[in-house]
């Protein structure tokens, strides 16, 4: 996505492109967004009682 975004950013006349790399291409991130919804199921899901 980079190459080709700089690409056209640069054939349209920009001249100073920075790229910001998605966050959630990295397992660190990945990690981290399962325990925020898993804590968010806990706290705010609730609980079934099965007989």
């Amino acid at each position: 996505m980079d190459m080709e975004n700089r690409e056209i950013f640069e054939e349209a006349g920009g001249v100073v492109y920075d790229f910001i790399p998605c966050l959630n291409d990295s397992d660190p991130w990945i990690d981290t967004l399962e325990k925020w919804v898993n804590d968010w199921c806990v706290n705010k899901l609730p609980t079934q009682h099965i007989a």
